[in-house]
């Protein structure tokens, strides 16, 4: 009876798609913050509970509210902006790789050129 319990309360709550979150969790002044945050710490490791500590949310609400309000994950925005940063500084900075990787948050120079040549 308690194993046919537990499977009913396991099908209703996996089948069921998650709610959306209000976008307007993330409204446009946290948005901001947000993004002035990741630009200051873009050469240091993310943290998810910083940055969601940093707009006073929950670290699920602010993926959720980052999704419904950019269109795309909150990684896949750093990984764009880390990339933005390496390519910036690599083609106008004219700096050398092994330079640029503690401005970016790579951890070597290998990882970056793996990024950079899959956006190339």
């Amino acid at each position: 009876m308690m194993t046919a319990l537990v499977m009913d309360l396991l099908q209703h709550y996996t089948s069921r798609s998650l709610p959306l979150v209000d976008p307007g969790d993330l409204d446009r002044p946290r948005l901001q913050r947000l993004v002035d945050y990741i630009d200051l710490h873009l050469h240091q490791p993310m943290d998810l509970a910083a940055m969601a500590q940093e707009l006073a949310m929950g670290e699920l609400t602010l993926c959720w509210a980052f999704i419904n309000r950019m269109g795309r994950p909150l990684y896949q925005y750093l990984a764009e902006k880390r990339l933005q940063r390496a390519q910036l500084l690599l083609r106008v900075g004219g700096l050398p790789p092994d330079q640029v990787v503690p401005y970016c948050g790579y951890p070597s120079v290998e990882v970056m050129q793996t990024q950079l040549g899959k956006k190339l």
